[in-house]
């Protein structure tokens, strides 16, 4: 459940700090969680970290600030690296750093 909510929150926080530039939204975790993603057999799933992890890398790098996460990541780390098991873990951590410079970044200079 905490991963869960912890993702909603920062997909929340993705959308108030890029949205304003990019004119995209991403699709509330909790919905694509308990709805979509069961009805579409996991395939709303990688779209929604597919294009999550793109625009973290885009807003990123649109701040001036070095891209550490993107849509090449989810499929290699996330998708490939589970054949080594540990390679889910690194794409999160990856992501969650991303979220976080973006968060820092957003509360230091708007």
């Amino acid at each position: 459940m905490y991963a869960i909510w912890v993702t909603a929150r920062a997909g929340d926080d993705l959308n108030s700090i890029a949205s304003r530039w990019d004119n995209k939204r991403s699709m509330n975790f909790w919905l694509l969680a308990l709805l979509v993603g069961p009805i579409t057999l996991g395939v709303g799933y990688l779209v929604w970290w597919h294009s999550t992890s793109n625009r973290i890398g885009n807003e990123l790098q649109r701040r001036g600030l070095q891209r550490s996460v993107s849509a090449s990541d989810f499929w290699l780390w996330s998708i490939l690296g589970a054949l080594i098991i540990v390679g889910p873990f690194i794409f999160i951590h990856k992501w969650l750093k991303g979220v976080n410079e973006l968060c820092a970044d957003f509360s230091a200079r708007g």
